[in-house]
């Protein structure tokens, strides 16, 4: 688990973003045949260089490319580097502070 933690010790706003970028190791297996399932509801869109444009869009929009609109197949898809937000939460975990992706495949 990780936790992160700002202070501002000014008086001013301070506009700040934590992004983690996760790194998932597939087992040997063929790609095509993994998913990656993201609990989020909301995409930001990005530029091509990868950096969010302050645009969002439902999650569903993001998954332009995938028939069942639940999962990201990795075959449809040469980077995920995505920014995700308006994650869903456990509700029936108290102050759960986690979001959760899976992947699956055979390998």
């Amino acid at each position: 688990m990780v936790h992160t933690r700002l202070d501002n010790l000014s008086c001013e706003p301070m506009p700040a973003v934590i992004g983690y970028h996760p790194i998932y190791e597939l087992p040997d297996g063929n790609r095509d045949d993994w998913t990656v399932s993201v609990d989020a509801r909301t995409h930001w869109i990005e530029i091509p260089e990868r950096l969010p444009t302050g645009e969002t869009q439902p999650i569903e929009n993001f998954f332009n490319a995938d028939k069942d609109r639940m999962t990201i197949k990795l075959k449809n898809y040469a980077l995920i580097d995505d920014v995700f937000s308006n994650l869903i939460r456990d509700a029936n975990v108290p102050l759960d502070d986690e979001a959760h992706v899976q992947r699956q495949g055979t390998g």
